[in-house]
């Protein structure tokens, strides 16, 4: 979407004052947004306090620890800490949020309103219509003349640069298929597995687990030359809603799955974790390694027999299992 001049001014001023902390909230609040335009980042900008956030948390038990401890909700003690079950309490939250984990931590919308209303400013028109105004804001570029000082001048271009730049990082964050994007290919994920080894499965995990085991149906996905399974899974996750954590394993130089739809590896049983075939072949391989190309049907599977359950025992032997070698 084309960005007008006074779009990037007014997001400059919404963000010129925030702290660090609540600009890695931002970022994160715009990945669970997806804004389109400059004039809807600077209305969550101006709407920060609708969204709670856990920074560094990316696993259900480090939000209930976060939210335990350090959010100021509760009166934390630790002579106590042995007792607090920071994975349920993180489970039963995110079950009643409309929340993500990003790569900054979990974050969480909290207000009454859509947060399509939030983004496109209706917030200001419910409350007119409520009897309540708010104040004006000044319009700050009818009162810019000709010969304004050079000093601040400079700040001004500086802050459009700043904002165009913070508008095209945050938005290509967003998700949506890249602009290149020429080739699709098929992406699914199942935990069917687990059905047949519910006695073995984290008794906080069973309520999780689809009936048919089918976390995503066959999917089509564009993606660009070179993306690999790891970039076209971050986006398809993220596209519908479906909680995704990795890690990036330096010794194999790839990311590591490890949870999908807050199912973890070792939630059922020390084989348990995930795997992707292509093609219905497991590479053995991390995820990060292998680039998609047009046509592929990429499956994530979870297995709890480190493979041998999914038809990739082999690749698991050779360390596949949870998109990387291990």
């Amino acid at each position: 979407e084309y960005e007008t001049l006074s779009d990037l001014n007014e997001l400059a001023e919404a963000t010129d004052g925030l702290s660090n902390a609540d600009m890695e909230k931002l970022g994160a609040v715009v990945m669970l947004a997806e804004p389109k335009s400059a004039a809807q980042i600077k209305n969550l900008a101006e709407s920060l306090d609708l969204f709670d956030f856990a920074p560094g948390a990316h696993s259900p038990a480090e939000y209930g620890r976060y939210m335990i401890q350090q959010s100021g909700h509760f009166d934390y003690d630790e002579n106590l800490d042995a007792f607090y079950d920071y994975e349920k309490y993180g489970t039963e939250r995110m079950n009643e949020e409309d929340g993500m984990f990003t790569d900054r931590g979990y974050i969480a919308y909290k207000g009454y309103t859509s947060m399509e209303e939030v983004m496109n400013g209706s917030q200001s028109s419910h409350m007119e219509m409520g009897g309540i105004s708010p104040p004006q804001k000044r319009d700050t570029r009818k009162c810019v003349s000709y010969f304004a000082k050079e000093k601040n001048m400079r700040k001004k271009r500086l802050l459009q640069w700043t904002a165009a730049l913070l508008c095209a990082v945050i938005l290509s964050a967003c998700g949506g298929a890249p602009a290149e994007a020429d080739y699709t290919c098929t992406v699914s994920i199942s935990c069917a597995t687990i059905l047949d080894n519910m006695d073995q499965c984290a008794e906080s995990k069973k309520e999780l687990v689809p009936a048919d085991g089918v976390i995503l149906p066959p999917t089509e996905v564009a993606f660009a030359e070179g993306e690999s399974a790891f970039d076209v899974l971050q986006r398809v996750c993220r596209d519908n809603g479906i909680h995704l954590e990795s890690k990036f394993t330096p010794v194999y130089n790839s990311a590591y799955i490890q949870g999908i739809h807050n199912i973890y590896e070792f939630d059922v049983g020390k084989l348990s974790g995930w795997m992707y075939a292509v093609n219905d072949w497991f590479p053995n391989y991390g995820c990060s390694l292998y680039q998609v190309q047009d046509g592929d049907v990429i499956r994530w599977v979870y297995t709890c027999d480190l493979g041998a359950d999914v038809g990739g025992g082999q690749a698991a032997g050779d360390g596949q299992q949870g998109g990387a070698s291990t």
